[in-house]
């Protein structure tokens, strides 16, 4: 992030967050198995795949977390364009890159 800051996927479960500091906490739990696809949503949020599950999910730093993609089998791979509103996830259960517009960010 801009100010130093990060998000990390932990394939064990849950995504956490890190601040210019180097504090990190765990700000969500609601993936059935978070993957690598992780990509920047804005200056507050990352969109992240849950490999373990069917959903591509936004998750904020307080720890709001809202699903912006689903029905896909594994989602492993994720990039999102420059306007931050359009996205393509790789889904390795159909071997197949979806693309897909992300609405209300």
């Amino acid at each position: 992030m801009a100010d130093g800051s990060y998000f990390v996927s932990n394939i064990a479960g849950g995504v956490s967050f890190a601040g210019p500091d180097g504090h990190a906490r765990t700000v969500s739990r609601e993936f059935a198995q978070p993957g690598a696809g992780i990509a920047i949503a804005d200056e507050k949020s990352v969109y992240v795949v849950d490999y373990g599950g069917t959903e591509v999910k936004q998750v904020t730093k307080s720890g709001g977390t809202r699903v912006v993609a689903e029905g896909l089998r594994n989602p492993v791979g994720l990039v999102v364009d420059a306007t931050r509103m359009t996205a393509t996830v790789a889904d390795w259960g159909t071997n197949t890159a979806y693309g897909f517009r992300i609405t209300g960010t």
